[in-house]
């Protein structure tokens, strides 16, 4: 029995992975360093909308919520005490409860401690702090002293996984004021300030190495961070003349400015109209036009109306391609909250999908009916998906203890998402993980499998899907496969031993002796492992027969935990034994003796539900047996005798030919002529039924 994660076969994982929704995802590959190795070769499953992130602002819980299943998921983390100033992808930017700033994977747990806030090295201000809420702010130039609250903290984060760097800006914003902004870069232990002399409405940091300021005075900056002390202001004074004198706004129309960054590095500046009255919003879209050669002048904006095949998500300024698979809709604005750097009163969360071709908004769901009324919300994760298509560099992973402590909603999310053999492989993990494969609903397959018996005495299986074959660990070397009813096998062992084993699990139930045999004509003596005398019970006769002549059918109900077994044997079949569960013996069924004419003899037979027998008898008719009670049978040929000896066909020379019998879904039987052309290694097939004739 397997017990601990780590020793789950690759490939299993690696099959549970690429099935495994976001969150389930995420949640698995931290069970323990195997689990995370194994998710960094995998690419996850595609999602078809971005998630939004609910910052907490009373019970300390960070949420998050998938469109895909109007669900919120709450971290189990307690975040108590802590806010979130910024993300890039499932990264956040984290102020503490003793104003110590990191950043954190929420997902993976994993932590990065940034620089204390003091550590700041500047041309013009230096911090010291006053207790865990409060610093001073003292200017190394003038002497001027003012003291910053923790909490008008903000801030930027952007983090490259593959590359493992990530670049972090804060700065104190307090009545419209923000004097400086500060800055450091992974393997930095201080930060570095970089002055502002006026107001800021927005800002973005893009890629790492430029920050793009918009101004109360109507400017867009680009501050330059490329370099370990660099910044310097490459865009000093440019001048995007703003567009809010070519509108006339009503007493209830609110508006908001932003810049936004695309993916070719165009700034676009973003007006959002909002009206009280009509709860109705519009948003503007405008560039800049580049001056005419030799001419320096400011910049004039130009209306742009539309976006291309990209999306524009306005959290976090920048636009990303449109893309199918992930749910990003092209020619779009996803936006929550839309005053980045100011956070002024918020009114209920507003999250929504703008599209700028039909100006038409689709909103998500009120969050108060996930019973959250006091999160900040905001999109994130769009980039996640196409960040994990990169092979990502190895990071510490928590431990987890045994398979039974995987909660039960992600064990099921993981069996329901299973190809047939990964689904009976898990379920035999543990008892926690077999009694949630029992309330799962096993993944449709496209084809039947095929079972393999092979000369060595092992057991493989076929998977038409996959065109892979699956060979079983267990060896099976000297034993037989008589017979099979889904995942369970009548097997016959070398010591001719009957039992029923369940391949994948290995779950094993031992049956009666041969020579337990209870009839009325025969009984069972075993001589040898392989040696059996059958004698009439009478004593007049009897015979020797061979355990490698003996063959078998099965029927299997795993829900009500029933089976059926028959068997015979082949040579010189005079009868058919057979016994249910919970029987410690066989009851003989006669083939000859006491059988009328019509009825003698096996062709071929089929077990059907587990309660009828269907037999092709050597005379080309069937006859048919229902089991009942623990004790019998009853022979119903009498009113079910179906001939087909009046079949006529012609069969050329060189052809072979057997017949079949099947049963249908609806219990229809059907007679089946196999027709085999040695020449020509052609084959066909002819299928018949019988027809009531009302008389």
């Amino acid at each position: 029995m397997v017990t601990l994660w780590s020793e789950i076969p690759m490939d299993i994982l690696r099959s549970v992975f690429e099935r495994l929704s976001f969150v389930d995802f995420h949640r698995a590959k931290i069970v323990c360093s195997n689990w995370y190795s194994c998710s960094k070769q995998t690419l996850p499953r595609k999602t078809t909308s971005p998630w939004v992130i609910l910052f907490p602002e009373e019970d300390g819980n960070c949420a998050l919520y998938n469109p895909e299943e109007a669900r919120v998921y709450k971290t189990k983390r307690n975040f108590s005490g802590t806010r979130f100033l910024a993300n890039s992808g499932r990264w956040f930017l984290v102020l503490d409860s003793r104003s110590n700033l990191y950043i954190i994977d929420v997902f993976s747990e994993k932590k990065i401690d940034l620089p204390p806030l003091e550590s700041i090295k500047g041309d013009k201000y230096n911090l010291k702090r006053v207790g865990d809420k409060k610093f001073k702010e003292v200017g190394t130039v003038y002497t001027s002293c003012v003291i910053q609250n923790a909490k008008d903290l903000r801030g930027l984060l952007w983090v490259d996984e593959k590359k493992e760097v990530y670049v972090v800006v804060w700065y104190f914003s307090y009545k419209n004021t923000i004097d400086y902004l500060a800055f450091c870069k992974n393997g930095e232990d201080h930060y570095h300030d970089i002055p502002i002399h006026f107001g800021i409405v927005d800002m973005v940091l893009r890629c790492g190495d430029s920050v793009y300021v918009l101004t109360t005075g109507d400017y867009i900056r680009k501050l330059d961070l490329s370099g370990q002390e660099s910044k310097s202001d490459i865009l000093s004074r440019v001048h995007m003349q703003c567009p809010l004198g070519y509108f006339k706004f009503t007493y209830d129309e609110k508006c908001r400015n932003n810049i936004a960054v695309t993916v070719s590095g165009e700034v676009l500046f973003i007006m959002s109209i909002f009206s009280e009255s009509t709860r109705s919003r519009i948003f503007l879209l405008y560039k800049k036009v580049p001056p005419a050669p030799g001419k320096i002048i400011y910049n004039k904006l130009v209306k742009v109306d539309s976006l291309g095949d990209e999306a524009l998500l306005l959290d976090l300024g920048i636009t990303v391609p449109a893309d199918g698979d992930l749910g990003i809709e092209p020619n779009s604005i996803y936006f929550t909250r839309h005053d980045r750097i100011r956070y002024r009163k918020r009114s209920c969360p507003d999250i929504c999908v703008f599209n700028l071709a039909t100006k038409t908004l689709k909103r998500f769901p009120d969050f108060s009916n996930f019973g959250i009324s006091t999160f900040a919300p905001r999109i994130f994760c769009v980039e996640v998906s196409k960040e994990f298509r990169e092979t990502k560099k190895s990071m510490e992973t928590t431990n987890s203890g045994r398979w039974s402590e995987i909660p039960i909603d992600i064990l099921r999310s993981v069996f329901e998402r299973l190809s047939f053999v990964d689904f009976h492989r898990a379920k035999i993990v543990c008892s926690n993980w077999c009694s949630c494969s029992k309330q799962s609903l096993l993944r449709k397959t496209g084809s039947p499998w095929l079972i393999l018996f092979l000369n060595d005495g092992g057991c493989a299986m076929y998977n038409p899907d996959e065109a892979r074959i699956y060979r079983t660990k267990r060896g099976f070397s000297g034993i037989r496969f008589l017979a099979n009813s889904g995942n369970w096998f009548l097997v016959l062992d070398s010591k001719s031993n009957l039992y029923i084993i369940d391949v994948f699990s290995e779950k094993k139930i031992d049956l009666p002796p041969l020579e337990s045999m209870k009839g009325g004509l025969f009984s069972l003596e075993q001589v040898g492992d392989t040696a059996f005398k059958a004698r009439l019970n009478n004593g007049s006769a009897y015979s020797i027969h061979n355990a490698e002549d003996l063959r078998g059918l099965l029927w299997v109900d795993e829900k009500k935990k029933e089976f059926v077994v028959v068997w015979f044997f082949d040579k010189g079949t005079e009868y058919l034994a057979f016994c249910k569960n919970g029987e410690d013996h066989y009851r003989d069924i006669p083939i000859r003796k006491n059988v009328g004419k019509e009825l003698q003899g096996l062709y071929d037979m089929v077990l059907y539900g587990g309660d009828s027998l269907y037999i092709s008898t050597t005379r080309q008719s069937i006859r048919k047996l229902k089991f009942f009670g623990q004790e019998g049978f009853i022979d119903v040929s009498n009113s079910e005798i179906l001939p087909f000896r009046k079949i006529s066909f012609y069969l050329p020379d060189g052809a072979r030919f057997s017949n079949n019998i099947a049963v249908t879904t609806s219990g229809e039987v059907l007679l089946v002529q196999n027709f085999f052309y040695e020449a020509t290694r052609y084959r066909s097939f002819r299928l018949y039924r019988k027809i009531l004739i009302q008389t």
